[in-house]
C-alpha cells in the first residue's frame, strides 16, 4: 500500500529538514578551533607551545616574549574573534555595517565620540616596543584567520569576512574600556536635566554642595534634547554608562594570614554578557612570567600576578571628563567663541554603511547616512545640529592624543617591585583605576593611576558655560593617591571616597555608596579581632557575602511609623543578609522600586522631554535612578518630596509596601515563605546577538538565580522590565584570589561564563557552575590539549 501524502512530506519536508540540520552541524563543528593540532604560522622565531586545561585556559610557553604576544593574538582569535569584531565595530561606530538600521544610532554615538581617531593619535605617540607588542598580537590574531577551517557561526551568519587586526585596534579595545568605566559621563548630564526640573530646595537635597548654573531655557532644553543622544542604545546592549560600574578589591599583609605571607582578592563589577569581558591567559616566556586576565583585543595580563608581583584593580570614580557649554554663532561663518575670540569650527564628514534589511535580494540597497562630527578645541559637540546657538563639547582624558596607557599595561606586567609597579602606573590617561598591590617581598600597597584634571573656577560637576571653563593641568603623579604598608595590614578599595579630607584637588563628586568597602573591612577586622588568621577561603566568602548595610538604614525610616512596623514586623527587623531571608530580601528590594516611583513620579511628570522622564521613572531605566545615598537624603527631608500630614512620607510609604506586597503575591504566591529575591530576579547572562530574539535566547543566554543588592558585595543590579520582570544584569563579572608564596603566587581565579565565544563550545559557559555556586578554580599543570605552532622554514 503507497501513501503518496507520506511520501511527499518526507521528501519536500522532513528530508529537506534533515539536510539543514546535518549542513548546520557539520558547518559548526568546523567553526569549533582545534586545540590538540600543529600549525605553521609566519613571523615566530622559534616553536611556540600552548598548553589548555580542563576549562580551555591557556598557558603559553614560548622562547621569546615578542613571540609569547604573538600567541596571545592567536588563542584569542581562537576563542574570541566575533567579540573582538564587535568591540572594534563599536569603537569605530561600524556596527551597522552588519547589523543594519538598528545600530545606526549606536554608530552616530560612537563616531561622536571619536575614539577610533583618539586611539590613532594615541598610537603614534607609543614607544617602539609598546608598537612592537601589539604588532606581534595582531600579527597571531591574523595568522589564525588564515589558520582557521571555518569562522564562528556569527561570521557565517552574516557572510562577514573579518578585516585584518591592526595594532591601533588594540589600542581602540582600551579606549573602549575606558568609555565602559566612564559612568560619570552619564552623571553629569543627570545632574545639568534634574536641575532642569527640581526646585532648588530639592536639588540641593539630593545634590549637596552642587552650585547650580544659571543658565538661558534654551541651553537647558538644549542640554535635555542632546546630552543622551544614543546612550540608551550603548547602555542597553553594551553595558557602557550604567549605574554603579565599580569592583571589590582588597588586599591583606601577612601578620593577618596564615601563611604569614600576602593574599590579594578581587572581583570587577561590570554588565555580564556572554561570553565574559575576561579573557584567562598564563604567559611562560624568558623574561615576562605572568598570569591573570584580560581584556580580548589586548595582549597583555591587566589583573594578575608575574614572579614578583600581583596586583588587581577597582574603577577609580574620578571625573575626568566635562561638557562644556560652547556659545556658537552661525551668522559668523560657524565659529565658537573662545577666550581668545572667534575661532571656526572644526568638522569632519563620516559615512556610516548600512546592511539593507533581509531578505537583502529583494530590497533595494540601504543608503549610506553621511554624517558631519563637528568638535571645539575642548572635543566633540554632543548632538550638535548646524544653526544651534550653543553645544555641549565632551573634553575627556580618553580623547588626549597623547596617552601611554599601551605602554603603562605592557610595563605593569613587567613590574618587580613597588617602585617599577608605580612608574608603570605613572604612564597611564585612562581609564582611572585604583591598584592593589602585593609582592614577593610581603609588602602590600594601592596606588591610583590615570590622569585627573586641575580645573579653573569650576569642578566640571555640571555643564559649564565655556567662559568659565579651563583645564590647567593633571594631578600630579607624585601627589595621587596611594598607601604602602599601612599599620592596619590591610588596605580595602570598592568605589568609594578614599581621598583624605585635606586633599588639594577635587577628584570625583560620584563616589559609590561606602556599603561594600565598610562591611568587606568589618569582615576583614572580624577575623583579625577574634584571633583568626585569614585564609584563602576567608577571601572567597567575603567576595560571596551578601548582606546590604543600607537596607537597615532605609527600613529604620520606614518602620518608625506604628502601623508599619505592626503590619510589617520581618521586614522592620530585617538584618540586611539577602541570603539569610530571601523573602525579606524580595519586599525590601520591590518596595524600594514602587517608593521611589511615588517619591519622584510626581515631580518628574511635568517633564516636557519623555525621553528625560523614562530615564528617571520608566520601566527599563531604574539602574539609573537616583542612588541609594539620594533616596536616603530624601526621607530625611520628606517635606519636599511628601505630603507633610500627618507624618512626611507616611502615606507613600505604605502605598508602596502594599504595591510590593500585591506584586510578590502575584509573582510568587500568597505565602510569604515562598518570596525570594534571588528566583524572582534570576541573572541573566544575554548574548549580544542571539539575545535579540525570542527564539534564539533561551539557547544562547544563560540564566542562575540572582544574589544580593547594588550596596552587597556580591552584588546585583537589576533592571524590571514590564513584559520580562526582573533581572539581574550587572555584577562581579570574574573573581580572582592571589596567595603569596614562598616560591611564586598561587593563583585562584573563575570567570563568570567561560573562556569561549563559540555558542557550541564545551567552554562558552564551563565556569558559570563554579562561578554561580561561589567556587574558585584552583592553578593545575595538567594538560587537556596541546596547540604547536611553528614557525615557516
Amino acid at each position: 500500500m503507497r501513501y503518496p501524502l507520506i511520501s511527499r512530506l518526507f521528501l519536500f519536508v522532513i528530508l529537506p529538514l534533515v539536510i539543514v540540520v546535518i549542513w548546520f552541524g557539520f558547518s559548526v563543528l568546523r567553526s569549533l578551533p582545534s586545540y590538540s593540532s600543529e600549525y605553521t604560522v609566519p613571523f615566530i622565531d622559534q616553536p611556540i607551545e600552548i598548553h589548555r586545561d580542563a576549562y580551555g585556559v591557556p598557558k603559553i610557553i614560548a622562547k621569546t616574549d615578542q613571540d609569547l604576544f604573538f600567541a596571545m593574538g592567536f588563542v584569542q582569535a581562537q576563542d574570541r574573534l566575533w567579540q573582538m569584531e564587535v568591540n572594534r565595530r563599536l569603537g569605530e561606530g561600524r556596527l551597522a555595517e552588519v547589523l543594519g538600521a538598528s545600530s545606526v544610532s549606536t554608530d552616530i554615538s560612537m563616531r561622536t565620540y571619536g575614539l577610533a581617531l583618539a586611539a590613532e593619535q594615541a598610537y603614534i605617540s607609543l614607544a617602539s616596543e609598546t608598537k612592537a607588542v601589539l604588532q606581534a598580537y595582531s600579527d597571531g590574531v591574523n595568522a589564525w584567520v588564515e589558520q582557521a577551517d571555518k569562522l564562528p557561526p556569527e561570521f557565517s551568519l552574516f557572510s562577514l569576512q573579518p578585516e585584518p587586526w591592526r595594532p591601533v585596534d588594540s589600542v581602540l579595545v582600551g579606549k573602549m574600556l575606558a568609555l565602559r568605566l566612564a559612568f560619570g559621563i552619564q552623571q553629569e548630564s543627570d545632574r545639568q536635566l534634574a536641575a532642569a526640573v527640581l526646585s532648588p530646595a530639592q536639588f540641593a537635597n539630593l545634590y549637596p554642595g552642587v552650585v547650580l548654573e544659571t543658565l538661558p531655557t534654551e541651553q537647558i532644553e538644549l542640554i535635555s534634547s542632546q546630552l543622551n543622544l544614543g546612550n540608551a542604545e550603548l547602555s542597553r546592549d553594551f553595558g557602557i554608562g550604567i549605574t554603579g560600574v565599580g569592583s571589590n578589591a582588597w588586599v591583606v599583609s601577612g601578620k593577618h594570614t596564615d601563611t604569614g605571607r600576602p593574599i590579594l582578592a578581587g572581583d570587577p563589577h561590570l554588565a555580564v554578557p556572554i561570553p565574559s569581558y575576561w579573557y584567562q591567559a598564563e604567559l611562560n616566556g624568558p623574561v615576562l612570567k605572568a598570569k591573570g586576565v584580560t581584556v580580548p583585543g589586548l595582549p597583555v595580563i591587566v589583573f594578575g600576578h608575574n614572579e614578583f608581583i600581583s596586583w588587581n584593580g577597582t574603577n577609580f570614580s574620578a571625573d575626568a571628563y566635562d561638557y562644556v557649554i560652547e556659545q556658537i554663532d552661525p551668522s559668523r561663518q560657524n565659529q565658537y567663541k573662545t577666550a581668545q575670540g572667534w575661532k571656526s569650527l572644526q568638522t569632519r564628514q563620516e559615512t556610516i554603511h548600512v546592511r539593507t534589511a533581509f531578505p537583502g535580494r529583494l530590497r533595494p540597497p540601504a543608503r549610506p547616512i553621511m554624517i558631519t562630527v563637528t568638535s571645539t578645541e575642548n572635543g566633540p559637540l554632543i548632538g550638535y545640529q548646524n544653526g544651534d546657538t550653543s553645544a555641549m563639547a565632551l573634553k575627556w582624558t580618553a580623547l588626549q592624543p597623547e596617552d601611554q596607557t599601551m605602554t603603562a599595561l605592557l610595563q605593569l606586567n613587567y613590574a618587580s617591585d613597588w617602585h617599577s609597579f608605580r612608574a608603570a602606573l605613572s604612564l597611564m590617561v585612562a581609564p582611572t583605576i585604583n591598584f592593589l598591590y602585593a609582592d614577593q617581598l610581603g609588602n602590600i600597597g594601592y596606588a591610583a593611576a590615570g590622569h585627573i584634571p586641575i580645573r579653573r573656577n569650576s569642578t566640571g560637576i555640571l555643564p559649564t558655560p565655556q567662559h568659565k571653563f579651563a583645564w590647567t593641568g593633571m594631578i600630579p603623579w607624585e601627589e595621587m593617591p596611594q598607601q604602602f604598608n599601612p599599620a592596619s595590614g590591610y588596605i580595602v578599595n570598592a568605589n568609594q571616597n578614599n581621598i583624605p579630607a585635606d586633599y588639594p584637588y577635587y577628584v570625583s563628586y560620584d563616589w559609590l555608596d561606602p556599603a561594600r568597602a565598610n562591611r568587606i573591612e568589618q569582615l576583614l577586622q572580624h577575623y583579625i579581632d577574634s584571633g583568626n588568621k585569614l585564609t584563602l577561603d576567608s577571601m572567597r566568602k567575603i567576595q560571596l557575602d551578601q548582606l546590604d548595610m543600607v537596607a537597615p538604614r532605609l527600613i529604620k525610616r520606614w518602620c518608625t511609623d506604628p502601623e508599619v512596623e505592626k503590619k510589617y514586623t520581618s521586614l522592620c527587623s530585617w538584618d540586611g543578609n539577602m541570603q539569610t531571608d530571601p523573602a525579606a530580601a524580595a519586599l525590601y528590594q520591590l518596595t524600594l522600586r514602587h517608593l521611589t516611583r511615588t517619591l519622584f513620579s510626581s515631580t518628574f511628570a511635568t517633564i516636557n522631554d519623555r525621553r528625560l522622564q523614562q530615564r528617571w521613572v520608566g520601566p527599563r531605566s531604574f539602574e539609573d535612578l537616583p542612588t541609594r545615598q539620594q533616596f536616603k537624603a530624601a526621607l530625611d527631608q520628606p517635606e519636599l518630596w511628601c505630603e507633610p500630614k500627618p507624618v512626611g512620607c507616611r502615606a507613600e510609604t505604605l502605598v508602596a509596601l502594599g504595591s510590593a506586597t500585591a506584586e510578590l503575591t502575584r509573582l510568587q504566591g500568597s505565602n510569604s515563605k515562598d518570596w525570594a529575591w534571588h528566583n524572582l530576579a534570576p541573572r541573566i547572562y544575554e548574548n549580544f546577538l542571539f539575545s535579540q530574539s525570542n527564539a534564539s535566547r533561551s539557547l544562547f543566554e544563560r540564566k542562575v538565580p540572582g544574589v544580593g543588592s547594588y550596596d552587597t558585595v556580591n552584588v546585583g543590579g537589576y533592571r524590571y522590565d514590564p513584559l520580562l520582570g526582573y533581572q539581574q544584569f550587572f555584577g562581579a563579572s570574574y573573581r580572582q584570589v592571589i596567595v603569596s608564596e614562598a616560591h611564586g603566587f598561587s593563583y585562584h581565579a573563575v570567570n563568570s561564563t567561560g573562556q569561549s565565544g563559540h555558542p557550541f563550545s564545551s567552554h562558552y559557559a564551563d565556569q558559570l557552575s563554579a562561578f554561580t555556586a561561589g567556587q574558585l578554580i584552583p592553578p593545575t599543570d595538567a594538560t587537556r590539549h596541546l596547540t604547536l605552532l611553528r614557525p615557516h622554514l
